[in-house]
């Protein structure tokens, strides 16, 4: 187990130097919020799912290539596979939560 508060900063920071490298101004109204929620959340997940916090570390490198590699059309699908597989881990935190709750 690491730092998964810090892990969960690492994970918002990483999502908004990309957003913000777009320089869309739209996308930073629409995902301030949400990124100001990213720690908390990440970090729950990360100590609570198997193999989430190494998916997000693995998403990120390959997303990071190809940005590097000017490969827009691949870093734009590792993006939406990685947001769908980030969205199915807060999903099952919050089956988790909703179990221990009753």
């Amino acid at each position: 187990p690491g730092d998964y508060e810090t892990e969960g900063r690492l994970d918002r920071d990483f999502h908004l130097v990309i957003a913000r490298a777009g320089r869309n101004p739209i996308m930073g109204l629409i995902l301030d919020p949400l990124f100001e929620l990213m720690p908390k959340i990440r970090s729950e997940v990360y100590a609570t799912i198997e193999n989430a916090q190494s998916s997000a570390k693995e998403f990120h490198r390959k997303i990071l290539d190809a940005i590097k590699n000017r490969e827009t059309d691949a870093a734009f699908e590792l993006m939406h596979k990685h947001l769908i597989i980030a969205e199915e881990h807060s999903r099952q935190l919050q089956e988790i939560s909703s179990q221990q709750k009753n």
